[in-house]
C-alpha cells in the first residue's frame, strides 16, 4: 500500500532508514571527541561511547563553568587540527591558543566554549535521531 503523502513513513525500515542518514552526517572525528562528562562527573565521554554504551551523561545545562570549559579544552587538544577565526579577535586562532584561551576563560574563550557546546548539543541530537537546537 503507497503512502497518501509522499514524504509519509510507511513502515519501521523507514526510521531506521532516515536515522542511519542522520548519523552519516556526523563527521567521523565526532564520534571520537568528548561530548560530556559521566553523571559522577569525573570521566569523560565520546559520542560514540554515548550511543553505543548509553551512560547516563550530566547535561550540559548542569555543567559547572569549571567542568564547560575542561571539556571544551579537551574536545579541542583531541583535535589534530584546531583553527577559527572570530571577529574583534587578531590573527586565526590555532589549537594551542584556543586551548589558552578557554583554559583562561577569556572573552574569546567563553564564546569558543559557548559555540562548542552548541556543537555537542547538536551532535548529541544527530547522533540520537532527534532535532537539532535552534
Amino acid at each position: 500500500m503507497a503512502a497518501e503523502n509522499p514524504g509519509e513513513k510507511t513502515n519501521a525500515h523507514d526510521d531506521v532508514s532516515e536515522s542511519l542518514a542522520l548519523l552519516d552526517n556526523i563527521p567521523e572525528k565526532q564520534w571520537e571527541l568528548p561530548i560530556g562528562f559521566e553523571t559522577r562527573g569525573e570521566r569523560l565521554v565520546t559520542l560514540r561511547e554515548l550511543i553505543k554504551e548509553r551512560p547516563e551523561i550530566l547535561p550540559g545545562a548542569k555543567l559547572t563553568d569549571e567542568q564547560r570549559h575542561s571539556l571544551v579544552a579537551r574536545r579541542i587538544q583531541a583535535q589534530r587540527k584546531f583553527e577559527l577565526s572570530m571577529y574583534g579577535v587578531d590573527g586565526i586562532i590555532d589549537k594551542k591558543r584556543a586551548i589558552h584561551e578557554v583554559t583562561s576563560r577569556s572573552r574569546a574563550g567563553n564564546i569558543i566554549a559557548k559555540v562548542e557546546m552548541m556543537m555537542i548539543e547538536d551532535m548529541i541530537n544527530l547522533a540520537r535521531g532527534e532535532k537539532l537546537a535552534e
